[in-house]
This record gives structure tokens, sequence and C-alpha cells, in this order.
């Protein structure tokens, strides 16, 4: 399987020291959520990101593979 970056939706907006735990990764912060935008990664090191989320408490909204759309997005998906 090939690596894949993904970006990361939480809620809220992570405080300065939560975000130093993510210093391997671009930050945004702002709108009441912060996105965490990796660089390619396996399986394993994805879960690893997961892992320290769960660790700080924080409630995860979507994880998505970078470059690819929502499938709430998709045009395919009657809604």
């Amino acid at each position: 399987m090939t690596d894949s970056a993904y970006r990361i939706t939480i809620e809220g907006e992570l405080d300065d020291i939560s975000t130093a735990a993510f210093s391997d990764l671009a930050v945004e912060r702002g709108r009441g959520s912060t996105v965490l935008q990796t660089r390619p990664l396996d399986q394993a090191a994805l879960n690893g990101v997961l892992d320290r989320l769960r660790l700080i408490g924080a409630a995860l909204v979507e994880v998505r593979r970078a470059g690819v759309a929502a499938i709430a997005d998709s045009p395919s998906i009657a809604h």
C-alpha cells in the first residue's frame, strides 16, 4: 500500500501546549476547529497520530486523505 498524506479535523481549537504535541505536522486553528496536515504516512504512523489525539481527549471530526474529496462532496451520491 502506498503511503498517503492526511487532513485530520478535530473539534475545537488546540491550545499552544496541545499544538506542541503535533510539531511534526502542519497545524491550522480557526473557526472552532483544528486541522492537522500530515506528510505521507503509512497506516502505523497514522494510528500513532490518532493515538496522540486520543491521549489529549480531542474530538475527531474527520480524517481524509489529502487530495480526496469527502463522500458528501461527491456528485454521484444522492442526498
